[in-house]
């Protein structure tokens, strides 16, 4: 990584002849982890997640939670109850929640496990894991946030390291959100395939959904939002939440982006 000197003594970086790879890899499903190790090799962290916070419009207070993806350097790490147990009942805790809500332009927002509250702490961060780090952007009404972390006891990241970070965001973001629309673009082309093809594997494997939890899924293939799919199903937000995380369970995934996999 290049750095070069502005007027004023601080660093400014040039890596824009490191981005070609990404580029390259913006319709392909390997983005996410691309981007992960490349983020590693210009600020050292140990795991990524990206979440989705829904709001029905800018300024609105949101409405849920998705995790898009989320990956570690240590493979023992990947703790989907803990992933589960943040979407499904601690976001509304989140300390960053706030400047969420009222986001209108990308920001770093640096917080700590100290903010959070013990039972939010032991479900969620069982090994003493430390969010440091969140970056966010716009993705329509909704909000993305790129959370990075460091494990317990190691330093946390160095004001340099969040300038750092701050730049390489205004170079990143715009890849992450074109990718994210890329797949969903894929997803509304290859709807009608996907469905049958979801159909098809829950029958050779056996899988027995209700038709309430078939239905939602059908709904989440097509690419919808939990809040839409409860009023079309005519049921409350959190009876259609019990609906997906029974299907879920069902298929061993976590996320929608899991089912889109699942079901190809």
């Amino acid at each position: 990584m290049t750095r070069l000197a502005n007027v004023t003594g601080q660093s400014v970086l040039d890596v824009s002849g490191e981005l070609g790879p990404l580029i390259e890899a913006l319709d392909q499903p390997y983005f996410l982890d691309l981007m992960f190790q490349w983020l590693c090799i210009q600020v050292p962290h140990q795991q990524l997640n990206i979440y989705r916070y829904v709001r029905p419009a800018r300024g609105h207070a949101v409405s849920e939670v998705q995790a898009l993806y989320w990956s570690s350097q240590e493979q023992h790490l990947h703790e989907y109850p803990q992933l589960q147990a943040f979407v499904s009942r601690y976001w509304q805790e989140d300390p960053a929640l706030s400047v969420i809500e009222s986001l209108t332009e990308p920001c770093l927002f640096v917080s700590g496990t100290d903010q959070l509250s013990p039972d939010y702490l032991a479900d969620c961060y069982p090994g003493g894991q430390s969010v440091d780090c969140d970056l966010l952007c716009e993705f329509g009404n909704d909000v993305l946030m790129m959370a990075l972390y460091r494990w317990q006891g190691a330093a946390r990241f160095s004001l340099q390291e969040l300038s750092t970070l701050k730049q390489l965001w205004k170079l990143v973001q715009p890849l992450l959100v074109q990718h994210l629309r890329i797949q969903q673009l894929q997803a509304l082309a290859s709807q009608g395939s996907v469905t049958l093809r979801f159909q098809q594997k829950l029958e050779r494997l056996r899988v027995r959904l209700s038709p309430q939890e078939y239905r939602l899924c059908l709904a989440l293939l097509d690419g919808q939002q939990l809040p839409a799919i409860a009023k079309n199903m005519g049921v409350a937000v959190p009876t259609a939440r019990t609906y997906q995380l029974r299907a879920f369970a069902k298929l061993d995934i976590t996320t929608q982006h899991d089912l889109f996999r699942w079901a190809t």
